[in-house]
């Protein structure tokens, strides 16, 4: 029987290695951490979503940021 997992990622620290040239990567230990105890526990990262939020900062005025992502698991 399978077991399944969602998790919800929202890691504010991310550590930038590229800012350049027209690219940008940055990475994120403290999710990758995380993630690693879940694959060490034999979860298989099946999808990775990433997550917008809506910022209402008046009336008819929005935005959306980078709110995280949700990752599905299997095991």
């Amino acid at each position: 029987m399978k077991k399944c997992k969602i998790i919800h990622i929202n890691d504010g620290t991310a550590k930038v290695t590229t800012n350049g040239d027209r690219h940008f990567v940055e990475e994120y230990p403290w999710a990758e951490g995380l993630i690693e105890g879940y694959l060490n526990q034999g979860y298989k990262v099946k999808q990775m979503i990433p997550n917008y939020t809506p910022n209402i900062q008046g009336k008819g005025e929005y935005s959306f940021f980078i709110g995280g992502f949700t990752i599905y698991m299997e095991k």
